[in-house]
């Protein structure tokens, strides 16, 4: 049995998924940086192609390039500068990402929102993470910050190869998106060069899986895996990840997550620890991910009267991405721990005990 160890050691800190194994003999494996994280791919009883590694490579980091948020000259950064109503054109890839974008929103009813930054900037997630002296910002200063309409994505009209805002103050940040995106760009040339097993791992969130026996899901209080998920018939198949347990600031008894709600301007009250899809795409699964860790749970009455993330969870799964996709939401409320999943009990182990399985 193969477990990679190589990435953990590069992205220990925000490793999500816990391990990806599998049977097949000893191939190869390399890993490199970008997006500000470790990335890694590995193929089993294989090994890469000439030119291979750098055509991996090069797909990233055009990607970062052209819209990451840390880059000078990236898309987002001219966008985010650009005056009111002053119209930018989009590359091919441009027009994608934008329409991703707006299919995510969609899908998770406005819960993903790009256009968050200014409350990102507000709570001390951007433009440096961490700082020492952390303090929440004040209920005057959030509602301030929503009324000025800053974070509304409506103010963005996009037609085909062009957008623009129509307020100054409207700013992108795409990195909700874009390590799933990466990852799926990277699964591809994997898929091209004939590939029938391994993966591509992007900063331990966000992975494009080619075929593998099985896939441990972190615990997001504990060390070790919560769960192992058998991934045996399943191939060429997208998996992200989300967690509270990422990037976070405590201030008196409260911890703060990077996860904000774009409707309370404040980081995610909601309990939920963790989220995991299996299927959809890279990109749709990074937005939902986040997005489901912003819906209320009922976990004395876990069912879709109830609970609006087991509603949610029901309408991502009934949309076309999402056929045949796995969800696993984990719900800790300190009194209550559940695992909240439509997978067969079959596919999967439970490793906490403590932790009831709801079946929707």
């Amino acid at each position: 049995m193969k477990t990679f160890k190589a990435l953990y050691k590069i992205v220990a800190a925000v490793l999500v998924l816990a391990f990806i194994s599998s049977c097949s003999p000893k191939g190869e494996s390399f890993t490199f940086s970008a997006m500000r994280t470790g990335i890694a791919a590995e193929v089993y009883g294989d090994t890469f192609n000439d030119g291979e590694k750098e055509e991996i490579k090069n797909a990233v980091l055009s990607l970062e390039n052209e819209f990451s948020l840390f880059k000078n000259e990236s898309f987002t950064r001219k966008f985010n500068a650009a005056a009111a109503n002053e119209k930018l054109f989009l590359s091919e890839r441009g027009e994608e990402i934008f329409a991703l974008t707006e299919r995510a929103r969609a899908i998770t009813d406005g819960k993903f929102n790009p256009a968050i930054l200014p409350l990102s900037a507000l709570w001390k997630f951007y433009p440096d993470y961490p700082v020492a002296d952390f303090t929440s910002p004040s209920e005057e200063e959030i509602a301030a910050l929503l009324q000025s309409g800053a974070t509304d994505y409506n103010k963005i009209s996009r037609k085909n190869n062009e957008v623009y805002k129509t307020s100054d103050e409207i700013n992108l940040d795409f990195g909700g998106i874009l390590k799933g995106y990466a990852a799926d760009e990277a699964g591809k040339i994997l898929v091209k060069n004939g590939h029938a097993r391994g993966y591509i791992n992007v900063g331990g969130s966000s992975l494009y899986i080619l075929a593998t026996d099985s896939l441990g899901i972190r615990h997001p209080r504990k060390s070790g895996n919560i769960i192992t998920v058998s991934m045996k018939g399943k191939s060429n198949v997208s998996v992200s990840t989300s967690g509270d347990y990422e990037r976070t600031y405590t201030s008196g008894d409260k911890t703060y997550c990077h996860v904000i709600d774009p409707d309370s301007g404040k980081p995610t009250a909601a309990n939920i620890a963790q989220v995991t899809v299996i299927g959809g795409t890279g990109a749709l699964d990074d937005a939902v991910t986040t997005a489901l860790m912003l819906f209320c749970h009922s976990p004395q009455n876990p069912d879709e009267t109830h609970s609006e993330l087991v509603r949610e969870i029901k309408k991502i799964l009934s949309e076309k991405e999402f056929t045949g996709a796995e969800i696993f939401a984990v719900y800790n409320d300190g009194n209550y721990k559940q695992i909240i999943t439509n997978a067969d009990g079959k596919t999967f182990t439970l490793h906490d005990s403590e932790y009831s399985v709801i079946k929707i």
